[in-house]
């Protein structure tokens, strides 16, 4: 009896080890996803900082979280393994003008749900943003 158990007990441990070894070899295997390094911009702010400041008079306080998320995606989004994104009030809004400006995207790779940051302080104009997902 004691040689059955030994017998149905090894059994199990070389079907059980058997089968995580497939697992292992499937994730090995398995081709690496073509879109995990492209970049898609999920939103972008130039002046987030600026939102509760009083700009000189004949000017207004535009600042609203993601307001300069379409220009960042028109320069970044599908771009593979990174994208440079040169932050230039001259070529963006000026969402409150007297104010110096901060910056800030956040984007995903591929189809990883993982949101990445990046930020620049005040003043962010003239300076840049670096994009970047793994590549493949």
């Amino acid at each position: 009896m004691r040689i059955l158990l030994s017998l149905i007990a090894g059994i199990g441990v070389v079907a059980t080890s058997f089968f995580v070894t497939l697992r292992l070899m499937d994730y090995w295997l398995a081709p690496p996803d073509p879109s995990a390094s492209v970049i898609h911009v999920a939103e972008s702010t130039y002046g987030l900082n600026c939102k509760d400041f009083t700009p000189p008079p004949g000017h207004s306080n535009q600042v609203k979280v993601g307001n300069i998320t379409e220009a960042v995606a028109k320069a970044c989004d599908m771009a593979k393994t990174s994208c440079l994104f040169a932050v230039d009030v001259d070529k963006l809004v000026d969402p409150a003008t007297g104010c110096g400006k901060d910056f800030n995207v956040r984007w995903r790779c591929g189809a990883d749900p993982e949101i990445h940051q990046f930020h620049l302080p005040a003043e962010a104009s003239g300076r840049s943003a670096l994009l970047s997902c793994p590549a493949n």
